[in-house]
């Protein structure tokens, strides 16, 4: 985790909220299963992603970028639930970057877990 320069805090809620330092991104984890993420708009497959957040494959832009959507992300077995906010759209790739500001406790050690998998 410290490569990602990333901290998580846990709030009074139980909610990790994961904040950058010195704006540096988190890494993808090499090797990571694709996962299926449910936003409002409909259901998409991950390119990539890491404990700080996801890129999806979209068709177009899921909102513009700053806002935060809700996110249901099916792993074997379970659902867990977050908020990303989007970082970007790219529109050549067709893919949009999400950052979590919302991950309860439980959904960051199931990620952490199929990440090391």
């Amino acid at each position: 985790m410290s490569d990602t320069r990333q901290a998580l805090a846990l709030d009074l809620l139980g909610t990790v909220r994961a904040s950058r330092l010195g704006g540096a991104s988190a890494r993808p984890i090499a090797g990571a299963p694709r996962l299926r993420v449910q936003l409002p708009h409909g259901v998409f497959d991950t390119l990539d992603w890491s404990l700080g957040g996801m890129r999806l494959r979209m068709p177009a832009p899921p909102a513009p970028e700053g806002t935060e959507v809700p996110m249901r992300i099916a792993i074997p077995g379970r659902v867990l639930t977050a908020v990303g906010m989007v970082v970007r759209y790219d529109a050549q790739e067709r893919a949009a970057q999400f950052r979590f500001t919302r991950l309860d406790q439980e959904s960051l050690t199931e990620l952490a877990r199929i990440a090391r998998a």
